[in-house]
């Protein structure tokens, strides 16, 4: 009977405390200091990494159609991603201050996740610009060395028939 009354004891104790660590509200150390904070830190640390990172890399890196599409683009993204990352990451930390003395678990958790997705909406719309911008450059270039090639195939010509009328009147 009291092994029964123990055990129902720790049970309650149990689902109590997870309850309000789900909830933030018992907990010792509140969850933007021991889990939004570090995340912060981290995402500022790979801000300082992320501009090294080798192009078409399997596993890591900023990875869509845009950045795949060529080495100039993948290069630029991840040096754009590099000032936005970090700037999230220092944003994060010290909008996660407050919230180390007031024990609440949704407001830091809205704030983080919205970080987050403006983040790679950001990241991901510049990788788009640029994309653009180099399709419109490489389309031009491409312009450009048709007309070169034009124009040097017609002074080609123009030579030949230069060289070969020369031949025809030294002939003559």
């Amino acid at each position: 009977m009291i092994f029964m009354l123990y055990e129902n004891m720790l049970t309650y104790s149990y689902l109590s405390l997870a309850t309000d660590l789900s909830i933030g509200s018992l907990c010792e150390v509140p969850l933007s200091v021991s889990v939004f904070m570090p995340i912060s830190v981290f995402i500022t640390v790979l801000a300082v990494k992320i501009k090294n990172v080798p192009y078409k890399s399997k596993f890591i890196g900023i990875r869509t159609k845009y950045t795949k599409a060529d080495e100039f683009i993948w290069k630029q993204t991840h040096f754009f991603a590099r000032d936005v990352f970090f700037a999230t990451g220092v944003i994060l930390f010290f909008l996660f201050i407050p919230f180390a003395f007031i024990r609440l678990l949704y407001i830091p958790l809205a704030l983080f996740v919205a970080a987050i997705i403006a983040t790679i909406i950001i990241v991901n719309n510049q990788s788009r610009k640029m994309y653009k911008k180099f399709i419109a450059m490489k389309a031009r270039q491409d312009k450009v060395n048709a007309a070169n090639a034009e124009k040097t195939e017609s002074n080609n010509d123009a030579n030949k028939t230069e060289k070969t009328e020369e031949n025809t009147v030294e002939n003559k």
